[in-house]
């Protein structure tokens, strides 16, 4: 079985809303649905190898693909030459952010 999310803008620029596409439920609202999403799938329980996709709203196409896992371990961060991907780190409090 393949998850599939959808993924709305909110009125704030850097923000989106991924949504089960099956189900309708609101997952999380951050600037990064699709890997956010993943892990609130594997804190729920569903296995790492579980085919994760991502569209816009009101496209077809397929933004976004991996496995639960793979998507679970990334983030995006900003560089000089633009977005990238980076291994994700849990929020440690006496940092005072995730990273």
């Amino acid at each position: 079985m393949t998850i599939e999310i959808t993924v709305i803008k909110t009125k704030n620029p850097t923000r989106f809303t991924a949504i089960n596409a099956a189900t309708g439920e609101r997952l999380v609202t951050t600037a990064t649905p699709f890997f956010d999403a993943a892990r609130y799938f594997l804190r729920r329980g569903a296995r790492p190898s579980t085919p994760i996709v991502m569209r816009h709203q009101g496209s077809d196409e397929i933004a976004m693909r991996s496995t639960v896992g793979a998507a679970a371990r990334l983030t995006v961060k900003d560089s000089p030459h633009g977005p990238v991907f980076v291994k994700w780190k849990p929020f440690n409090p006496k940092l005072g952010a995730s990273r």
